[in-house]
């Protein structure tokens, strides 16, 4: 039987079982405030995620979810959409199924009423994600942490500059940098 791609709306929609599922994940491959709180959605209800699942019946194929929260950047705010969490169980992988729920995320996205999208991934991966759309800008420069003194990010980014105010200001993104919040996700 094929797996079926499933979206859910909100932590409180995701069924505990697929949710348990992206908790192990997050816990065994990435390190974040998850190894040590099992208890805790699988994301802050103030990103408003929204979840991509491709499963069969309640096992979980492969999954992500779309974020989105305000930005600063050049004095303004942005409504910044993107990717988190995204991944095959290995068993799954080369058969499609993360391009698939990227796929439908991403096209989640630019139907929204996003400014921009960002994702934070490997080099490795680019080529997985400009298949979906997605362009790694070699010069914005993201800032983390207290917003009085933040930090640039060392991380590899994929981005979308999605509405027109933000396409029109393209360049300056490349100049000044998009002050992103305490952490990313």
């Amino acid at each position: 039987m094929a797996p079926k791609l499933l979206k859910y709306h909100s932590n409180q929609e995701l069924p505990e079982h697929y949710a348990q599922q992206i908790m192990s994940f997050m816990r065994i491959h990435w390190f974040d405030p998850y190894q040590y709180d099992v208890n805790a959605p699988t994301s802050p209800e103030e990103w408003h995620p929204a979840y991509f699942v491709l499963a069969d019946e309640q096992a979980l194929f492969s999954a992500t979810k779309v974020l989105w929260k305000m930005v600063k950047h050049d004095g303004n705010q942005y409504k910044c959409y993107g990717l988190g969490t995204v991944f095959t169980y290995p068993a799954f992988r080369k058969r499609g199924y993360g391009r698939q729920v990227v796929g439908a995320a991403t096209q989640h996205i630019l139907k929204s009423d996003a400014d921009l999208a960002l994702l934070w991934t490997l080099p490795d991966l680019e080529p997985f994600y400009v298949q979906s759309g997605w362009q790694h800008p070699d010069k914005v420069t993201v800032l983390l942490g207290d917003e009085g003194d933040p930090e640039a990010d060392d991380g590899f980014y994929m981005m979308l500059f999605l509405s027109e105010r933000v396409k029109q200001l393209r360049l300056t993104f490349d100049q000044k940098p998009i002050y992103f919040g305490r952490w990313g996700w």
